[in-house]
């Protein structure tokens, strides 16, 4: 039985933990605390209900979003590496068979 080359199972675990942090940051994001800046200056009207048109994310959905950033960018990396290395050499003595 062969053991897999050590790179090809350092590629997948930076995968996988790429994967676990756009989890994580993602659940940040969903977490957050509500933002509430209340009301000044005017009545809210009272035939309707307004709600903003963005969502504003506060210090700790920021941070999520940035998990969820670095975790793709980590995830990606470590898919193209694994894609690079998926075919050994081939020997430059031995003409090309597909």
């Amino acid at each position: 039985m062969t053991e897999p080359h050590r790179p090809a199972r350092i590629a997948a675990v930076t995968a996988g933990g790429g994967v676990a942090i756009v989890i994580i940051g993602t659940v940040m994001v969903l977490l957050q605390p509500a933002t509430s800046f209340g009301w000044f200056a005017y009545a809210p009207l009272t035939a309707g209900s307004v709600s903003p048109v963005s969502i504003l994310l506060g210090p700790f959905g920021i941070a999520g979003a940035a998990a969820i950033g670095v975790g793709i960018g980590l995830a990606a990396f470590a898919g193209g590496w694994m894609l690079a290395r998926r075919r050994p050499p081939r020997d430059p003595g031995r003409p090309a068979v597909d």
